[in-house]
């Protein structure tokens, strides 16, 4: 057995032959009680042996095989030899010759059938066993005879004496035979014995004796087809019939002629379940042949029903009947598998594959059956509501006449169902319907069955709920509408102070959400037949013909908030009946709990997050009206206990993402609480002292109320402001927050949330932080040059400085730099092009005052974000040994070659930053929460994940700075020939990459003359290359830049342990040789060596004064060389100037650096004589 990529999962050896057939047999549990159970099988048919092979077995042997093949894939390792499976293996010997098999299953004999067999077989004195075995029963067809019935007992089974007789008679021959081929010599070799004991042990099959067949010597039967319920099959054979057999009779029971070459199948029926029904629906048998010399498809009623459809079709198609469905299953989780899809189909030529269904009412044979007549009929009703949707008098007429001829009640109940659900028939024709059926049963209740009654209560539900539909939609008003402050303090209970300080608080939307006041639409928003499929019809109950209807408990949460828009949508527009409604309710079903639900979701609409005042008085009236209609001992509960029913409505509050209103409905559930629970105390207590009624009773419910709406009036400044843009700024993907998803996400929540949006609006930083000014760039201090966007920005920066008022602690400016900076690594890693966004996170990252936070971001953002590419990076450079091109840096870095260089700069700014963070012992910062939000435990915010960070090794951050300063040199000035990892040895290259937290062995200063060469020879190529741009002007050049590469080298150099000295010389020679001689003293001062950097400018006046000699005018040139003595001529013809940049250079610059030279050499250097006769020699080209 294989997988579906060809994986071999289990290999056995079951019998020495060919396989003529397999088949399946799958799970079914028992249908009624007494009925043994159909468990799993696999039975494999040989041409005298049969193999059976548990399905549940062989599903955990396949699933244990599978997963050791997809471990031994994934670890490389080798695949275990699978264990061997448990089988059984049947003897079919009574049999000339086997063409196909079914396997019945187990079933356990009745006792009248045992003592009918044991009355015939021993007599009137013959005895029973009074426990029945089980028996397997396995059919086979063929030949000799024609259909085979073998019945194997479960349980071990001895073997007959025949078989023992036989197995010991061929076990003695062969020890002869092998003995005599020993003796005489011509036995088998030691080759073919270790074969032989190599073989794979088979083992024998059982006999089993044939219990009875229908023998038929001229006919041979060709396939075999099980039903369904593993009563009948049906078998074809060599003569085109098709026969029909009674498995547990053992008889043929019908015969159809005609059928050459036939491809049977069967297909299962189960007829609908009606109300009120307790048992399992019926089921039919139909048998489909395909004839395929015929070219007919026919669909039979088994055993003495007709044929009831017919079809032409191909001549090549093939009929495919999978009588099973997946294997594993048992009695235990059976249930939650779905049943097979196609019963039986038909696949074409062109590969078309044709379902076969049958309707259950064909099953009914009987003309005069009133049913099957009426699902006749009830097609018609289809065809009547399609033709004639243009004339509602008309199909109304003949809906009344199909409905007369109907005789079922049962049908004409799915009839009233059909028009009631046609969602393109008026709402007159559907009353109109409903109430021509009720008057049909209106009259004699008594002797009406119960199908009738349920259908006339049917009908009575659905009226009372179209009615209810036609009340919801009047237009009325019964409620005022006010928006007054004085009102407002009276609705609310509430004192002038607050009333402002709550119209304050939402008056923080007007800027952020300039929209219009709350309005719906005129027309209705659910359509009458989606508003009664919200509620099912209660079942008829015994002794009562009162109708019930309830909300449907499988509602989804988008049918509930629309079935709640449309119920209070016109009562919160103040069209609506509020107290119509409030009586309403009840009556079709729908429980305060439910009702409540779904007010809270009308009114927090997200998409009308507008607050509203106006409808405060139609707000609390619903409230009120729906919680009186709660048992009080859910709602008025002990002053230190909570309340379940208002706890219900707090969650749907805290989940709003519409803080306003969310809000205002807070505020009118404290006050009917504070008005309930003090008119609850009043009844029970009586008349108090007038001294302890001015006393207010805090419970626990109030409490709670009240830090609901201080996170709501904090959360409202906090989508205020991610609400808002920035000007310039149209989109953001950053969402409000709700007070659930943080307490459930954690507060950490808040920086993240606000750290994005002020990434994607390309907040400045003075507007976020005003105590932190920006120098990043000019874009971070743009000015606002329209009237217009300065409002908005002074808009903006009001609202962040009430948000940080309200989160003194967790919007940190801290917290709020290091979030932002990890959202600009994190995009930055979405578009990697774009190396400013990792440029910014690198800013906001060295604006972080504490060191510990500092270095706990750095850490995550190298290790999640940088350390991929860098080490790259590396590779790339050390694989192509230069500056790598486009195409290259492209396919291996997915950047640009201009982008790698930008990155590599950063990753040098990133690692100083990280060890400036490492070298500063900060206390671990402790941040704190705001009160009212302690409870909110959730995931571990950035912060925290950032002080958990281990604490780098500097070493190796300066190792790793190192290696980014080679590698942007490289890129940044194009350099060639340049292998990073040359300038390090095996254990520095080694410990490149590794965690940086860890402490791999290595050092920085060489002792390997050919590396410290390398390195030399790199420093001076790189400060060559920094000062190229010094030729011509000094205005052509970048000072800034030229000073940055060379502290930049100066720093390199000591953290290679290299004598800076050295790179100090090579910097004073490279001005001098660029003609800037005041920089090039300013240098040469800080050089300790003046012996060697004397020697080394002499060399370069000599070069200045060779080009001043001997490359002016041929008359000059000659002048000048002729006034020269014999040494210093010979000596200036040596040098070339033309390894001078700037060859020349005022005689009196020249004549300045001699000076210094002289002062340099000591006066026994060997070049001391030459320096002083170029003196004399100036001063006579003077």
């Amino acid at each position: 057995m294989y997988t579906e990529s060809g994986t071999l999962l289990l290999s056995q050896l079951l019998h020495e032959g060919p396989i003529i057939g397999l088949k399946c047999r799958s799970y079914e549990p028992p249908r009624f009680a007494g009925v043994s159970e159909q468990t799993e099988e696999l039975t494999v048919l040989y041409k005298k042996a049969l193999v059976t092979i548990d399905g549940f077995s062989l599903f955990q042997a396949l699933r244990a095989c599978r997963s050791h093949a997809a471990r031994a894939a994934a670890t490389g390792s080798e695949v275990l030899q699978s264990p061997p499976l448990a089988y059984k293996k049947w003897g079919l010997n009574n049999q000339d010759q086997i063409s196909d098999q079914i396997s019945c299953g187990t079933y356990t004999p009745n006792p009248f059938d045992r003592m009918s067999t044991a009355s015939l077989l021993g007599g009137c004195d013959a005895n029973i066993k009074s426990s029945p075995p089980a028996i397997s029963v396995h059919v086979t067809t063929g030949d000799s005879p024609y259909v085979g019935f073998y019945h194997a007992v479960e349980g071990s089974v001895q073997p007959m004496l025949s078989d023992v007789a036989y197995a010991v008679a061929h076990k003695l021959k062969s020890k002869l035979l092998s003995a005599a081929s020993g003796w005489l010599g011509f036995g088998k070799t030691a080759d073919s014995n270790a074969g032989t004991e190599n073989k794979k042990k088979i083992e024998p099959a059982t006999s089993l004796g044939l219990r009875c067949g229908l023998p038929d010597k001229r006919r041979l039967g060709e396939s075999i087809a099980l039903s369904p319920n593993s009563k009948l099959a049906a078998v074809t054979d060599s003569f085109g019939r098709v026969m029909l057999i009674d498995l547990f009779k053992g008889q043929a029971i019908r015969m159809w002629k005609g059928h050459r070459d036939a491809q049977v199948g069967w297909v299962q029926v189960d007829e609908g379940s009606s109300h009120g029904q307790t048992l399992p629906p019926k089921r039919a048998m139909f048998l489909v042949i395909y004839a395929p010399r015929r070219g007919i498809l026919e669909v039979w009623l088994s055993e003495q029903g007709p044929r009831v459809a017919v079809f032409s079709v191909d001549k090549n198609c093939q009929l495919m009947c999978p009588s099973y469905t997946m294997i594993g299953l048992n009695n235990t989780n059976y249930r939650g598998v779905t049943d097979q899809v196609i019963q039986c189909c038909l696949i074409d030529p062109q590969g078309l594959v044709h379902s076969i269904e049958i309707p259950f009412h064909l099953a009914l044979s009987d003309t005069s059956n009133k049913k099957a007549r009426d699902l006749h009929l009830l097609k018609k009703v289809r065809i009547i509501m399609k033709n004639n949707i243009q004339n509602p008098e008309a199909m109304l007429e003949e809906l009344k006449i199909v409905i007369n001829e109907m005789k079922s009640a049962s049908v004409q109940q799915q009839v009233v169902e059909k028009v009631l659900q046609n969602k393109r028939l008026s709402l007159e024709t559907r009353v109109a319907i409903v109430d021509y059926v009720l008057s049909k049963y209106h009259q004699q209740v008594e002797e009406q069955d119960i199908e009738k009654r349920m259908l006339r209560n049917y009908c009575c539900t659905q009226k009372k709920l179209i009615q209810a539909f036609k009340t919801i939609c009047e237009t009325k008003t019964t409620c005022t509408q006010t928006s007054e402050p004085q009102a407002l303090q009276t609705l609310l209970n509430l004192t002038e102070s607050e009333v402002t300080h709550l119209t304050n608080q939402l008056e923080i939307y007007d800027k952020v959400l300039p929209l219009p006041c709350v309005t719906f639409k005129d027309e209705f928003s659910l359509d009458v037949s989606e508003f009664l499929a919200c509620f099912q019809h209660e079942e008829h109950t015994k002794g009562s013909d009162v109708s019930h209807v309830k909300l449907k408990a499988s509602l989804t949460e988008t049918e509930k908030s629309n079935l709640g828009f449309f119920l209070f949508e016109r009562c919160l527009n103040g069209s609506g009946d509020c107290e119509e409604l409030c009586k309403l309710l009840p009556e079709i079903g729908i429980s305060p709990d439910s009702a409540i639900e779904m007010l809270a979701n009308a009114w927090l609409n997200e998409k009308q997050c507008l607050y509203d005042f106006t409808k405060t008085e139609v707000l609390i009236y619903l409230v009120k009206h729906i919680t009186h209609g709660k048992d009080m001992s859910e709602i008025i509960v002990p002053h230190n206990s909570i309340s379940p029913w208002w706890q219900k409505i707090r969650d749907v509050c805290s989940r709003s993402l519409c803080t306003a209103r969310a809000l205002i409905m807070s505020v009118i559930c404290r006050t009917v609480t504070i008005e309930m629970t003090a008119a609850f105390n009043k009844t029970m207590d009586g008349e108090e002292d007038m001294e302890l009624s001015d006393w207010e009773a805090v419970s626990m419910d109030v409490e709670q109320w009240n830090l609901t709406i201080k996170r709501l009036e904090d959360l409202l400044v906090f989508n205020a402001v991610v609400s808002s843009k920035m000007p310039g700024r149209t989109t953001s993907d950053v969402s409000p927050l709700s007070v659930s998803s943080i307490v459930e996400g954690g507060i950490g929540i808040l920086s993240e949330v606000l750290a994005r949006w002020t990434c994607q609006n390309e907040v400045p930083l003075h507007v976020f932080l005003p105590s932190h000014q920006s120098d990043y760039n000019e874009s971070q201090n743009t000015e606002f040059s329209e009237e217009k966007e300065k409002d908005s920005v002074s808009h903006i920066s009001g609202l962040l400085e009430k948000l940080r008022h309200r989160f003194p602690y967790s919007l940190d400016p801290d917290i709020l730099l290091s979030n932002c900076s990890w959202e600009y690594a994190v995009l930055w890693s979405r578009d990697i092009e774009v190396v400013e966004n990792l440029s910014k996170a690198i800013y906001y990252l060295g604006l972080i005052q504490n060191g510990i936070l500092t270095h706990g971001i750095a850490m995550m953002i190298y290790d999640m974000f940088i350390s991929k590419k860098f080490m790259a990076a590396a590779a790339l450079l050390q694989k192509v040994g230069k500056a790598p091109k486009e195409r290259i840096c492209r396919k291996e870095l997915e950047m640009s070659d201009h982008t790698a260089s930008k990155f590599l700069s950063v990753v040098c700014q990133f690692l100083q930053i990280m060890m400036e963070a490492n070298c500063e012992a900060n206390d671990i910062p402790v941040h704190q929460f705001e009160d009212s939000w302690q409870d909110a435990k959730g995931s571990t915010s950035l912060v925290e994940l950032a002080l958990n960070q281990k604490m780098s090794n500097y070493l190796l951050l300066q190792h790793h700075w190192t290696l980014s300063t080679v590698m942007f040199a490289t890129m940044r000035f194009n350099m060639k020939s340049i292998k990073p990892m040359t300038l390090y040895d095996t254990k520095s290259r080694n410990a490149f990459f590794k965690d940086l937290h860890s402490h791999p062995y290595f050092e920085n200063k060489m002792e390997d003359l050919k590396i410290i060469q390398e390195r030399e020879k790199f420093l001076t190529r790189v400060l060559d290359h920094s000062l190229h741009g010094l030729h011509g002007s000094v205005q052509s050049a970048d000072p800034g830049d030229v000073h940055t590469w060379t502290s930049r080298l100066s720093t390199l150099s000591d953290a290679l342990h290299m004598d800076s000295d050295m790179l100090q010389q090579h910097h004073a020679c490279a001005l001098y040789s660029y003609g800037k001689d005041q920089l090039a003293s300013e240098v040469s001062s800080s050089v300790v060596d003046h012996t060697v950097l004397g020697y080394r400018l002499l060399t370069i006046v000599g070069q200045r004064l060779s080009h001043y000699v001997l490359h002016g005018a041929a008359k000059a040139s000659s002048q000048k060389v002729s006034k020269l003595p014999p040494d210093v001529s010979k000596w200036l013809r040596n040098k070339d100037s033309n390894e001078l940049h700037v060859a020349d250079v005022d005689l009196d610059k020249t004549s300045h650096l001699l000076e210094q030279v002289i002062n340099m050499l000591p006066e026994g250097h060997a070049e001391y004589k030459i320096a002083i006769a170029l003196v004399d020699l100036i001063q006579n080209f003077k």
